[in-house]
């Protein structure tokens, strides 16, 4: 699933569902008692590595604007400022727009910790297999959530790897 404490609170995950279509069928009632939208992804076993897909996709994204973040504050401009900016261009998603306003208001509070962001990207990167190249991306991504942890950060939320940069 997507999501964490606020969309489930407000039925609003996101599921990806893999196996057999009936019982897939057959698990929509339940589903639907936390989430709004069902995505039957094929086979058992492919729900699992969209689910690593998604949570890859958002660490890469917070550890590449928390580095942002750290240089334009190097220029002169606070996060909070910046946020203000980066937060109205089409390209940035709801997802990062609220992260970057909990990086500027130093809000750390956990709903995906650094320790779970770490452990999903250990698993990516292992999944791929040893074309490293094929990885690499992710691989520095995994690399900058260990360093978080290293600093004892682990159980702070996923945007307490922006501290590395700022």
């Amino acid at each position: 699933m997507a999501g964490s404490r606020p969309q489930a609170e407000s039925r609003a995950l996101i599921y990806f569902v893999g196996g057999d279509p009936i019982a897939v069928e057959r698990s929509r009632p339940l589903l639907s008692t936390m989430g709004s939208t069902i995505h039957h992804v094929g086979d058992v076993g492919k729900a699992a590595r969209f689910k690593l897909a998604v949570n890859a996709m958002l660490a890469g994204q917070v550890a590449m604007l928390g580095e942002l973040l750290g240089w334009l504050k190097a220029s002169g401009t606070e996060p909070a400022e910046a946020m203000a900016v980066l937060g109205e261009l089409p390209i940035t998603s709801a997802a990062i727009k609220g992260i970057g306003g909990l990086i500027a208001n130093e809000i750390y509070e956990p709903m995906f910790p650094v320790d779970l962001v770490a452990k999903d990207m250990a698993y990516v990167v292992e999944a791929m297999g040893t074309d490293r190249a094929r990885a690499s991306t992710l691989t520095t991504v995994r690399d900058r959530y260990i360093e978080a942890q290293r600093n004892g950060w682990g159980e702070l939320n996923i945007q307490a790897v922006a501290r590395l940069f700022l």
